[in-house]
């Protein structure tokens, strides 16, 4: 009867460490397109406004259109860029979750934890900030 309970301890630790990793890698995914939309977008921003300072050193008023393009552009970049902050917090509690949860099953099957730990193929990076704010606008 006990062995059929480590048995069954076993396989909950089991379950519950891959639940947490499949749920951090989709995680990562998603952190990884969005962060890919963001660079996109702030390019966009950057190529307004570069276009609406070429305008400013002709001497000329840039038009109402573009003004209002690259506010609108930079609405849209502080959009995604909260939605990066919250994917990146929600990312790292995952992976929390996931160590402790490989932690916990470590105790009991040491060589499959090691499987799992291996399996987190995340890469924590250290970005810069390469988003335009509205003070260099």
């Amino acid at each position: 009867m006990k062995n059929n309970n480590k048995k069954g301890n076993k396989q909950c630790l089991v379950n519950t460490a891959k639940a947490e990793l499949q749920k951090t890698q989709a995680l990562s995914v998603s952190e990884f397109v969005t962060d890919k939309l963001l660079m996109m977008k702030n390019d966009k921003l950057k190529n307004s406004i570069v276009l609406r300072d070429k305008i400013l050193d002709k001497m000329e008023a840039p038009s109402k259109n573009l003004l209002d393009r690259i506010e609108s552009e930079q609405s849209l970049v502080e959009e995604i860029q909260a939605e990066v902050d919250s994917l990146d917090t929600t990312l790292y509690l995952s992976l929390d979750q996931v160590n402790r949860a490989i932690l916990a099953l470590r105790i009991v099957d040491p060589k499959l934890a090691s499987e799992l730990q291996n399996a987190i193929a995340l890469k924590h990076k250290t970005k810069k900030n390469r988003t335009i704010t509205k003070k260099r606008l």
